[in-house]
């Protein structure tokens, strides 16, 4: 086969990729709850993602990206918001009353955008050499991502066995993988999104694959009490309904039945004796709280970022001041749990408005080529879509894996068109 190098690159990429989440709580796995220094910095910096995205940008360079070809390649609106966004945020950084942490957010947010072209260069060049390889590089991620999240649900219930559920263990906090049990609602949400479109755009075992998956992934997230991803899921499942593909009886059908399988799983599997779990009891008891409470106090938090940007409403304040200056945050929440507050927040309003320029032209553009290729883009743009819903109401675009698998999902769509050089 002419194209097996190439393929295999992508195969072992999306497997590293997909098995992130796994891979973070295996090295955090202490059933007694007392991590070592190295464990902490793995669990708080989400440093194996980190780590990826070095990897990856290596590697791109590797296989011939020129980073200044694919500046020189992209249109004038994209490269005036840009220009205007790295503008802000080194501006941001100069200023920040905590430079050291802010120097840090500069390093990462750097590590982001270089991984984004990188990511698009591996893509598209993956894209051409698939031709007449029977494993597509959108079904390669669609399949691999939501059995890498399932395998960390494997995981966590074979952890919660060996400790005991109805043991004093702090279930929270001290769980392996990430610094809150919730956190795992980052990669959770973009594979619960996959397996539906996958579920919607394939026949025969990949359908069945991907119920199984869907039950497993919705059930563990109900499980962990997380509303959001339920929330931003349920939102952008409504909106699918514009594509013909998810108004098929069949499809309403097998999606329907994976949900209550998860839903039914999340509910006769015991859950410890904690009110953060269990997302069904946590709405059923919403109703009768005030703002602040069942949003889980994100409304205070909110407030208070508000009054942050306008202190700051040119410059910013600098990444990574959040938790050090909001009052709100209570030196424990690192973002406001909403992206456009995290930007303004963060880069100003100028470079709030780049960086949400810059997602505006990339999801018209997604919009247009899923529509244009549904069968292909459909699971895709649904995880995109989502993730960029769920970030309005949480940290999405805060920590590394969750900004890379949003940027995985979008480029690989964009991947598959011709480079543009009026867009």
């Amino acid at each position: 086969m002419p194209y097996w190098p190439e393929c295999r690159s992508a195969i072992w990429w999306f497997a590293a990729l997909s098995a992130l989440p796994v891979v973070t709580a295996l090295l955090s796995f202490r059933v007694d709850g007392k991590f070592a220094l190295w464990q902490l910095v793995i669990r708080q910096f989400w440093l194996p993602s980190q780590l990826f995205e070095i990897a990856t940008i290596v590697f791109a360079s590797s296989r011939g990206c020129d980073f200044y070809k694919e500046w020189l390649g992209l249109g004038r609106e994209v490269k005036l918001l840009i220009t205007i966004w790295l503008l802000s945020m080194l501006l941001a950084t100069a200023f920040a009353e905590s430079p050291n942490t802010a120097v840090f957010s500069l390093i990462s947010w750097t590590i982001h955008a270089l991984f984004a072209v990188s990511a698009l260069f591996l893509f598209r060049r993956w894209c051409s050499s698939s031709r007449g390889y029977r494993g597509d590089i959108t079904v390669m991620f669609a399949d691999a991502m939501p059995l890498g999240s399932a395998a960390f649900v494997l995981l966590m219930v074979i952890f919660m066995m060996m400790v005991g559920i109805g043991s004093d263990y702090d279930w929270v906090s001290s769980l392996p993988g990430f610094t809150h049990i919730r956190h795992s609602g980052y990669f959770l949400m973009p594979a619960i999104a996959l397996s539906t479109g996958m579920i919607a755009s394939h026949e025969g075992k990949r359908r069945h694959l991907h119920l199984v998956l869907l039950a497993i992934n919705f059930g563990f997230a109900i499980w962990i009490g997380s509303r959001g991803p339920l929330m931003a899921y349920f939102g952008v499942l409504a909106a699918a309904l514009l594509f013909a593909m998810m108004r098929n009886a069949r499809t309403i059908g097998t999606i329907t039945l994976a949900l209550a399988g998860g839903a039914l799983l999340s509910q006769a599997i015991p859950t410890p004796d904690h009110s953060s779990f269990n997302a069904v009891a946590r709405f059923e008891g919403s109703n009768s709280q005030s703002a602040d409470k069942l949003s889980s106090g994100r409304t205070e938090i909110w407030r208070d970022t508000w009054r942050g940007v306008l202190e700051h409403p040119v410059l910013g304040h600098g990444g990574n001041q959040f938790r050090l200056q909001v009052p709100a945050a209570k030196e424990t929440y690192n973002h406001p749990h909403n992206s456009v507050l995290q930007f303004a927040y963060e880069w100003g309003l100028i470079g709030a408005a780049a960086m949400l320029g810059l997602l505006a032209l990339l999801g018209g553009k997604l919009v247009r080529l899923t529509f244009a290729c549904p069968r292909r883009n459909l699971a895709l743009f649904l995880a995109a879509s989502s993730m960029t819903l769920f970030s309005l109401i949480d940290g999405v675009f805060y920590y590394n894996l969750p900004i890379m698998l949003f940027l995985t999902c979008a480029f690989e769509i964009l991947s598959q068109a011709k480079p543009d050089k009026k867009q």
